[in-house]
C-alpha cells in the first residue's frame, strides 16, 4: 500500500460526523398513516391537550402560574428497585398508596436516609399534555404555598413526578374512620374539642392558598378539598395534592377574576355550581370545606346512601345531607360553632357563601375560649390568648 492510500485510509475522523450511518429503512403502512391521520383531529386526541389558559380577555395574575421548576436531576436519584430489604430499617423504596393519577412511593435521600415520598404516573394513563400540565400546576403550587406551614412541602419535579414531604400519620378520612380498611366505616370516637381542632387547621390550610398572594384575592383554588387531602405532619393536617388544582385568571377590562370550567366534576362531595358545570371560583373548596364539618359533626359522608347522580340533583336543587336533631340542638357552644361554620360554607350561591377567612374567624374565636394555646402548640404563632 503506498503512502497516499494509507493516509486516505486512515485519516482522522469528524467527531461532529455520524461514524456509522444508518442504513435501516421504516416503512409505514397506509392503513398506519390513515390512523394517525384520524387520530390528528380525533376527541382521543383533543382530550388528551392541556386547557387553554390566557385568552383574549382572560390573563394570568401571576407570571409564576405560567412557568414551571423542574428538578429532574433530583428526581432521578432515586432507585425504584430496591425493593429487597430484609428489614424494615433497612427498606429504602416500598409502593405505599396510590390516588387516581398517580403510585405513591416511600423512599429515602441517598445522603441521610431521610424519608420522602415519590408520586410517578400510574401505568394506566397517557403521557399527555394533559397530564403533563395537571401535574406542573401541582407541583408550580406546592412551590408556591412551601412557605406556608400548613401545606405539605415540596422538594423535586420533574415531568408528571415529585416528591414531597413524608406523613406517616393518615389523613383526616382514616381519623374519622380508622378501620374502614379492615372493618368498614367503623366511627372514631372523637371530642367535640378534637373536631374543632381538625376543623380549624383544614380550614386555616385553606385560607392560606386562597390568600397566598393577595390577602382577598385568590390565585389557586384547589376544587378537590376532601378529607384525604389532608395529612398528618408535625400534629397539624396540612393540606396536599394539587394536580386537580386552578390557577386564577384576571380580567384586566372588568378589572376582576376570570372565572374557570372544569370538564368533570363526579361523587357527592362538590358544590352546585360544580354539578352544574357553570363557572366556578375558589368558593368550590368553601363548600366541600363544609363538608368536612358536617362528615366531622355526623361522622357520615354526605349523602350517605344515595347515588351520586341522586345526590348531585339534591345538591344543584339546594338540599343538603340530612343532620340529625340532637346536633341541632345540641347546647355544646363548639358544636353550634361548627354547624354555624357549616352553614356559611354551605350557601347555594358562591358569591353569598363565605371565604376561608370568614369561616377561620369563626372557629379561631371558639378554639381561643376552649384551646388558648394551639397556635403556639402548632407551631403557627402566638398562642390565641
Amino acid at each position: 500500500v503506498n503512502e497516499t492510500s494509507f493516509a486516505v485510509q486512515h485519516r482522522k475522523l469528524d467527531v461532529n460526523m455520524e461514524h456509522y450511518p444508518s442504513k435501516r429503512t421504516i416503512y409505514v403502512s397506509k392503513s398506519t398513516e390513515h390512523r394517525q391521520e384520524r387520530l390528528l383531529d380525533s376527541k382521543e386526541y383533543n382530550d388528551g391537550k392541556a386547557d387553554e389558559f390566557e385568552t383574549r380577555e382572560c390573563k394570568a395574575q401571576y407570571p409564576w402560574q405560567l412557568t414551571s421548576f423542574p428538578t429532574c436531576s433530583s428526581v432521578h436519584e432515586f432507585d425504584l428497585t430496591e425493593l429487597d430489604a430484609k428489614h424494615e430499617r433497612d427498606r429504602r423504596v416500598a409502593l405505599i398508596a396510590h390516588g387516581y393519577w398517580r403510585d405513591v412511593w416511600m423512599v429515602r435521600e441517598v445522603m441521610t436516609g431521610e424519608k420522602r415520598v415519590l408520586k410517578t404516573l400510574r401505568y394506566t394513563h397517557a403521557y399527555e399534555e394533559r397530564n403533563y400540565d395537571r401535574h406542573r400546576r401541582d407541583a408550580v403550587a406546592m412551590e408556591r404555598l412551601s412557605k406556608s406551614p400548613l401545606v405539605v412541602n415540596i422538594y423535586g419535579f420533574c415531568g408528571n413526578s415529585g416528591i414531597f414531604e413524608y406523613a406517616d400519620g393518615g389523613d383526616i378520612d382514616e381519623r374519622l374512620w380508622p378501620h374502614k380498611k379492615t372493618h368498614g366505616r367503623e366511627t372514631a370516637e372523637l371530642s367535640s374539642l378534637t373536631k374543632l381542632q381538625i376543623a380549624t387547621q383544614a380550614t386555616m390550610g385553606i385560607a392560606a392558598m386562597h390568600n397566598i398572594d393577595k390577602e382577598g384575592q385568590a390565585s389557586i383554588a384547589h376544587t378537590d378539598i376532601s378529607p384525604g387531602q389532608f395529612v398528618l405532619l408535625d400534629g397539624i393536617y396540612k393540606l396536599n395534592d394539587f394536580n386537580r388544582a386552578r390557577f386564577i385568571r384576571w380580567s384586566a377590562t372588568k378589572d376582576k377574576p376570570c372565572g374557570y370550567h372544569v370538564g368533570r366534576n363526579p361523587g357527592k362531595n362538590r358544590s352546585p355550581e360544580e354539578y352544574k358545570y357553570e363557572l366556578q371560583t375558589e368558593k368550590v373548596d368553601i363548600y366541600s370545606l363544609g363538608n368536612i364539618i358536617y362528615m366531622l359533626l355526623t361522622s357520615s359522608w354526605p349523602f350517605n346512601g344515595f347515588e351520586d347522580e341522586v345526590a348531585q340533583k339534591k345538591v344543584m336543587s339546594g338540599k343538603r345531607p340530612m343532620v340529625a336533631k340532637s346536633i341541632w340542638n345540641s347546647t355544646d357552644p363548639i358544636i353550634q360553632t361548627l354547624r354555624e361554620a357549616m352553614h356559611v360554607c354551605h350557601q347555594q350561591d358562591p358569591k353569598v357563601r363565605g371565604t376561608a377567612r370568614e369561616v377561620e374567624k369563626i372557629l379561631l374565636k371558639e378554639l381561643q375560649l376552649r384551646d388558648p394555646n394551639a397556635l403556639q402548640r402548632w407551631g403557627l404563632g402566638s398562642s390565641l390568648t
